[in-house]
């Protein structure tokens, strides 16, 4: 049984997955049980996924773009996530080390951000955005420039008296063609792997550092990107309430696994009085991204942390 570590999760699967191992010798809070190829049946609907939640766990229904549908099955008596489909288990393999993994932690009460995160030196910084406003970009120049993936799309961020620290997730990147593309030069020796994804994207699965890859990282400074086309890069500082009003609209989920509550706007709060919080408006050009790259980690490295 292979074993991984992600979102703060230990993980135990018979089959590979592209998260971080680890050498955990308790029980894991999940393991991921593969059925096997099945026959084809309805699509689930115009949204793609279906979710039933009962006393006994949940099931995600889960369909690509392609025709093909995924369940996944949650038995909370024995922690088993069972695994079925119409498609491959290499298909399976992306909602699992993401979506199914933020839907356990959502359903048990966490809250927790959309976006990518990255670790330069010692220290790590969030980039928040809306789907489509180049996030990935973004951690892919990033990457160019020698930063490392902490996690993309999924992101929890743990609270302890030193601050807020970043859990790492599955060390991969997804970028439309254009995107790659243009950041394959600085992605060149990254030693990845690459796939292509039923949505069109091209998915990286990068290296970590094997050292302590599985070690959360302190969380220095969060990037809200916002929609526009200015024609340079520019950073605003928030605070206060509109600091927190632009965490909440990029909660992981909240749309369909579990409504805002209390508890969400209350952890944005004290995120938002403990990391300094940015909204960025940037130029769309691809060319460009590399200077807004190095904007971003230049920011982040001059807010050292500091605990409440």
């Amino acid at each position: 049984m292979n074993r991984y570590r992600a979102y703060g999760l230990d993980i135990a699967c018979e089959q590979l997955l592209p998260l971080r191992q680890s050498h955990g010798a308790s029980e894991p809070d999940l393991r991921f049980l593969y059925s096997g190829v099945s026959p084809a049946k309805p699509s689930s609907g115009p949204d793609r996924r279906d979710l039933q939640v009962t006393e006994a766990g949940w099931a995600l229904r889960y369909d690509n773009r392609d025709g093909g549908w995924m369940i996944f099955e949650y038995s909370a008596r024995d922690w088993h996530v069972r695994v079925s489909g119409s498609v491959p288990w290499e298909e399976c393999v992306g909602p699992l080390c993401g979506l199914v993994c933020g839907l356990f932690l959502r359903l048990a009460g966490a809250t927790l951000l959309h976006g990518a995160c990255l670790k330069a030196g010692d220290e790590a910084f969030a980039i928040l955005g809306a789907s489509g406003q180049g996030k990935s970009t973004l951690a892919g120049a990033l990457i160019g420039q020698g930063a490392e993936l902490i996690t993309e799309d999924l992101l929890v961020f743990r609270h302890t008296s030193e601050g807020y620290f970043a859990e790492p997730g599955a060390p991969t990147l997804h970028l439309g063609p254009d995107s790659y593309e243009s950041l394959f030069p600085g992605l060149e020796d990254a030693g990845r792997t690459v796939r292509m994804t039923g949505d069109g994207k091209i998915r990286l699965i990068l290296p970590w550092d094997r050292k302590d890859g599985v070690a959360p990282v302190l969380l220095s400074a969060i990037f809200i990107l916002r929609p526009g086309v200015p024609v340079l890069t520019s950073l605003e500082r928030l605070s206060g309430a509109r600091a927190v009003s632009d965490l909440t609209e990029h909660l992981y989920g909240q749309s369909w696994m579990r409504p805002t509550d209390s508890s969400d706007l209350e952890f944005c709060a004290r995120l938002a009085r403990q990391v300094p919080i940015f909204a960025v408006l940037r130029p769309w050009a691809l060319d460009e991204v590399a200077e807004t790259a190095t904007l971003l980690q230049r920011c982040a490295q001059q807010y050292p942390h500091h605990a409440e």
